[in-house]
């Protein structure tokens, strides 16, 4: 998707500069290429926060794994400890 947008603006850039807004409502087109200008800001905002997110899930994961095996462990020691010291 990023790509596609990418493009299409590379696009938009190069037919404005090469002179096709003669054709065209030169002020209409700018203020069409700022709105899009600002959103591709946020756009990139959003992608950026996206991406630390899904590593800070990734991590949360980890641990929380770590922390889960861990625990297992413990439970199957105490468990162990309790069955061994009844008979």
């Amino acid at each position: 998707m990023g790509l596609l947008i990418a493009y299409r603006w590379a696009k938009m850039r190069t037919l404005l500069e090469s002179g096709i807004e003669n054709r065209m409502d030169a002020s209409k087109i700018k203020e069409l290429a700022l709105g899009l200008q600002n959103e591709l800001r946020k756009f990139s905002t959003i992608k950026a926060q996206c991406s630390t997110i899904e590593k800070s899930a990734k991590a949360i994961k980890n641990v929380s794994d770590e922390l889960k095996e861990d625990i297992d462990e413990r439970l199957a020691d105490i468990l162990r400890n309790i069955t061994e010291n009844s008979y």
